[in-house]
């Protein structure tokens, strides 16, 4: 248990356009890893990758209209059923952010505020949850993507210079939860609770006013016998013990000075953080 847990690579990430408002897949470019892929190697809030910009967004490519000048064979074979429509969140636009500037004709574009020394610290406590530099830029830009569509200007809510805590907290805290591998998220997320079993489920499925200490708790596996289990995905084998323990330190440490506990503050961000993932809603 004590191993570190391999590199795992994305293969692809989500933008923005923020001339556009298109929010799509964008194909990553693969990048070499550390020596030893240890966690923490790549200190994702410091100036190297502050200074970066956020990719440009590129169209997703539609399949091609099915001719109508089709065989009789093909004509045959029964269509499958169309697959559901999945309404994907999208985060609002807030008047005065990056974005909203962009998109009103005649209005002067301000240059994007830099992050803040908090903002950095935030971003900077994930490196134990990435493991290659393509997941720390990738990060990075979701980061600053989501950024650019809040209000910066003085008295900021996203920032917390408005006399509470800033909800780039929680954005920043979800982006590290949203680096575990897929099998893992969909559980951390919306796993469902059973009393019976001492499971209290995932983010999603709990209580507003439950907190965000109490769910990071939960990630930790623990032994008991000869099982490995936690409070979110019951029995776990030992690789899901070992990705589930690397996720909790990960959390804990990059919960350490978080101002916002209370788990609403989360679950408002839930629906747009799962966009950059693999994992899709229980309602789709």
């Amino acid at each position: 248990m004590a191993r570190s847990p391999p590199p795992r690579s994305v293969s692809a990430h989500h933008a923005v356009n923020a001339d556009s408002h298109e929010w799509a897949n964008a194909e990553a470019a693969p990048a070499a890893a550390p020596p030893g892929n240890a966690p923490g190697s790549w200190p994702i809030g410091s100036a190297q990758w502050a200074s970066r910009s956020a990719p440009a967004a590129s169209l997703a490519a539609f399949p091609a209209a099915r001719s109508s000048d089709q065989t009789t064979e093909d004509r045959s074979v029964p269509e499958p059923p169309p697959l559901p429509v999945v309404q994907q969140a999208v985060p609002d636009i807030e008047a005065r952010s990056e974005v909203d500037s962009r998109r009103r004709p005649g209005r002067a574009v301000k240059p994007p505020r830099p992050l803040t020394g908090r903002e950095i610290e935030l971003l900077s406590s994930l490196d134990r949850l990435v493991a290659t530099p393509r997941e720390a830029k990738r990060l990075l830009n979701l980061y600053r993507m989501l950024r650019s569509t809040r209000d910066l200007s003085e008295a900021s809510r996203f920032l917390g210079e408005d006399g509470e805590p800033g909800e780039c907290q929680v954005v920043v805290a979800l982006l590290g939860l949203q680096t575990a591998p897929v099998h893992l998220l969909g559980k951390a997320l919306d796993g469902p609770a059973d009393v019976s079993r001492s499971i209290r489920g995932g983010l999603a499925r709990r209580s507003s006013e439950a907190t965000w200490a109490e769910f990071v708790a939960d990630c930790e596996p623990r032994r008991e016998g000869e099982r490995w289990r936690n409070a979110i995905g019951g029995v776990l084998s030992e690789d899901e013990a070992r990705d589930w323990l690397r996720m909790h330190r990960g959390l804990a440490q990059a919960s350490a000075t978080l101002e916002v506990d209370r788990l609403a503050h989360f679950q408002k961000w839930v629906p747009v953080i799962r966009r950059f993932s693999f994992v899709l809603s229980p309602a789709a």
